[in-house]
């Protein structure tokens, strides 16, 4: 199998099959070109070891670019951490307040108040009294309060009150 070299083409194998007139083998790997008259001839290491070089120089800048993006996201973490750090105190404030204002709330609540004013005073005497009376007035024309132990059953004779007219009717034609 002998290889030919031509000026920039890929190297070719020479070997043929004898049925397949095209059966032709092609590597990735280039030939250089020759340099032009008058031209420093590159040689065949010096451009794979210049590639090697690129490509390590191009590894240590992306992992320069690593460390440093990865610097940037710890300080980007903190202030996060940070932030989280000064809404959970601002909710706990929050909360604390709303504590303190229900509290505030209940002391008012539970404060004795402050005395009646002669008027006040008067008023409520009014009501008790007119209370009193209506109590009083009931029990002379109907009689003594019934005793609500039982269900109440506004036909019975225990328990007087003064029907309307059409209760009155139904009743009497009840007991008929």
């Amino acid at each position: 199998m002998a290889a030919t070299r031509r000026e920039g083409d890929a190297v070719v194998s020479a070997a043929r099959d004898p049925f397949l007139e095209s059966d032709m083998l092609v590597s990735s790997v280039q030939v250089p070109k020759l340099p032009a008259p008058g031209r420093r001839k590159m040689s065949w290491p010096e451009t794979v070891a210049g590639k090697i070089e690129e490509g390590q120089y191009k590894v240590r800048r992306m992992e320069l670019q690593k460390a440093d993006l990865d610097r940037e996201i710890e300080v980007l973490e903190k202030v996060v951490r940070g932030m989280e750090a000064e809404m959970q105190y601002e909710l706990d404030l929050t909360a604390h307040c709303s504590d303190l204002e229900m509290m505030h709330r209940a002391r008012q609540l539970a404060r004795p108040r402050p005395p009646l004013s002669e008027a006040e005073e008067r008023a409520l005497r009014e009501i008790r009294d007119l209370a009193a009376s209506a109590i009083s007035d009931y029990a002379s024309s109907i009689g003594p309060e019934p005793a609500y132990d039982r269900p109440i059953n506004p036909f019975s004779d225990t328990f007087r009150l003064p029907l309307p007219r059409a209760m009155v009717e139904a009743s009497a034609s009840r007991q008929r």
